[in-house]
């Protein structure tokens, strides 16, 4: 899963956050285990296309954490 977000200051518009979550119900999800260098050919290819300034991973488990970013 993927997120766009909107920053206020200059700069390209866009921060993404990548979460990677295994879950059966979506009720509960845990946090997959993605290899840091999967994480870095990820957020490299992302900052290529120039829309974006930042790349975040979230690791928040849930719960306390819905699926879908909020």
């Amino acid at each position: 899963m993927a997120v766009l977000v909107k920053e206020k200051r200059g700069g390209p518009p866009l921060s993404v956050i990548v979460r990677a979550v295994s879950t059966r119900d979506f009720m509960t999800a845990a946090v997959s285990q993605v290899p840091w260098k999967i994480l870095k050919d990820i957020a490299e290819s992302i900052l290529k296309t120039g829309d974006s300034s930042r790349v975040y991973y979230d690791i928040t488990p849930k719960p306390p954490a819905t699926v879908e970013f909020e």
